[in-house]
Parts: structure tokens; C-alpha cells; sequence
């Protein structure tokens, strides 16, 4: 029985100024398997949303590889033994749902071996998934900057020092992006487009020149996040929480409600992240706390 296994990793996207731009791969990864054989689908979870996701064709991972299938001029297999390992927390902003389409389509392109080129995969994903922000990192890895001009992708990847760390916040409850489009406006002022264009260039020199400190203006944004805090109107006090704990910038994740703030070297993430966790205890507010570092891989194929 031939068996493919591919992970994906979580992405951070937008880092406050960079809106639909900006994004990065974290160490957090989602693991997926198929094998051929049996009379049908089975569909096995594990993790995040194991008790949520469907398990029939319905599936997002599924439906992906489907795609790839068509796209090679082949019949979807009878028999097919999926499994899903899911640690990427899902409707918080940390690319769940990028990760899931990411893997079903490289596990499809491997199973049938399609040889479909990752350009054309990342083309493939961004119309099944549409944010080349969290698809992008989820590919190819590290600190990427995204353009889609029409159809056309454009974009410049980065490894970033080891050392950068994030720590993030990941309150409970969720935030659909579709909502999120919604309550943003559709008109925004000629000084609020600038006062995000120029943060948004220096988060990239930011991160990339490893000037930590430049975060802490480089990412403040005039164009999202003020518009979707009436989505989770807790979401002020977590931001609050987070620029109070001693690290570089902070931002939500995506559309949120995830929070992110960054660190330099391991042990300065643990520390920043026990000051959040005696800050949540002490205002009584729920979230998880995560150390995560910046990951220069995307999809992995076998491991």
C-alpha cells in the first residue's frame, strides 16, 4: 500500500501594517497522510477540529487533493485512507485552512505524481483558498512579502535569524474571515494608506536586517484592525496584554483573534510568555500561549 505524508506550517500574515502582503511560517505544523487501498474514503482526525471536521468529501484537505486530480485529467481513487494531525489552532488567524489546502494539494501531486510545478500548485491554491499572504509562507517558508497583480504572483522570500522568535496569544472563541472582509471599508484615506505604506516597508527591513526595535512602530496599522475589533471586541485587551510584555511589535494574526508579538532568543520568548500568562490570570481573560520560532521551511513532503 503506497503511502505520501506531507506538513504544512502555520502562518502569521498582515504584522499589523502589512495587510494582505506580509507573512510568515512558524515551527507549529499540521501532518498529513493518505495511502491507497480500501473500498472508500475514510477519514481520520486527530488534534485541532477532531471533533468538528468532516470527514467526508466535505473536507478541505480532500477537496484540495481533488483539485490536483482534475487538473492531471484523473479520476479520483476509490480507495482512499486519509489521515489528518492537526496542531495549527483553527479559525484563529494561524493559516489552518492555507495549511489544509496546501497539503491536499501536494499530497495529491505526489500520490499521482502529477507533476504539476509549484508555481502553478501556489496559483492553484490561492484560487481554491484566496490569500496568497498565508499560502505563500505555507509553501515555501520563512518571511515572505506577496503581490498578486491580476492573476500574475510576485513575490521575494527571506530567511530570517534563528534567533527571531514568536510568542503568541490565542484567545478562545474565533473570527471568520468572510466576517472580517466584511466590516472593513471600502474607501480608506489617502494619510491612512501612506501611514501603513511606509510601516509596512519598514517591518520588512525590520525583520530582515534583524532591528527588532523598528517593530514597535512598523507594525501599527491604520487599515484592519481597528475596523474588525467590533468582531471581538475582547481583542483590545489581549493587544494591550501583549505591547506590555517586553516584546518587538505586536499585531493580530491574520484577521484574529490570534495575537502576536515577537522576541529575540528562546529564552527572552518564555519569559515575555509567562509575563502575558500572569497578565491573563490577573485580568482573568482565557488564551493559550505559544513560543514559536520562524521557520525557513514550508510544505515538508515525508516528514
Amino acid at each position: 500500500m503506497r503511502s505520501i505524508s506531507v506538513s504544512v506550517p502555520a502562518t502569521v500574515t498582515n504584522l499589523g501594517s502589512g495587510f494582505d502582503s506580509l507573512g510568515l511560517a512558524l515551527s507549529i505544523r499540521n501532518r498529513f497522510s493518505v495511502s491507497l487501498g480500501g473500498r472508500g474514503l475514510s477519514i481520520r482526525i486527530a488534534g485541532e477540529g477532531e471533533n468538528e471536521l468532516p470527514r467526508n468529501k466535505s473536507n478541505l484537505v480532500y477537496r484540495a487533493m481533488n483539485a490536483v486530480f482534475r487538473r492531471a485529467g484523473r479520476s479520483t481513487p476509490r480507495g482512499l485512507d486519509l489521515r489528518l494531525e492537526n496542531n495549527i489552532p483553527i479559525g484563529k488567524g494561524l493559516g489552518s485552512s492555507a495549511s489544509c489546502v496546501v497539503g491536499g494539494l501536494a499530497l495529491a501531486n505526489e500520490l499521482v505524481k502529477a507533476k504539476i510545478s509549484e508555481r502553478d500548485l501556489i496559483r492553484m491554491a490561492v484560487e481554491f483558498e484566496g490569500h496568497l499572504d498565508n499560502i505563500l509562507p505555507a509553501f515555501v517558508g520563512g518571511f515572505t512579502v506577496a503581490v498578486l497583480d491580476g492573476k500574475e504572483i510576485y513575490y521575494a522570500r527571506h530567511v530570517l535569524n534563528r534567533s527571531i522568535h514568536a510568542v503568541l496569544m490565542v484567545p478562545d472563541g474565533k473570527v471568520l474571515t468572510a466576517k472580517a472582509r466584511q466590516v472593513l471599508p471600502k474607501k480608506v484615506s489617502f494619510q491612512d494608506a501612506v501611514y501603513n505604506l511606509s510601516r509596512a516597508a519598514l517591518s520588512v527591513s525590520a525583520l530582515t536586517q534583524e532591528n527588532l526595535p523598528l517593530l514597535s512602530v512598523s507594525m501599527q496599522d491604520r487599515l484592519h484592525e481597528k475596523y474588525r475589533r467590533s468582531l471581538f471586541p475582547k481583542i483590545s485587551d489581549f493587544v494591550r496584554i501583549a505591547g506590555n510584555a517586553g516584546g518587538f511589535g505586536c499585531s493580530v494574526s491574520g484577521s484574529g483573534p490570534a495575537v502576536i508579538t515577537f522576541a529575540n532568543g528562546s529564552g527572552s520568548a518564555e519569559r515575555i510568555a509567562a509575563k502575558i500568562r500572569f497578565d491573563l490570570r490577573k485580568r482573568r481573560l482565557k488564551a493559550g500561549v505559544v513560543v514559536a520560532s520562524i521557520t525557513s521551511e514550508g510544505k515538508r513532503i515525508g516528514r
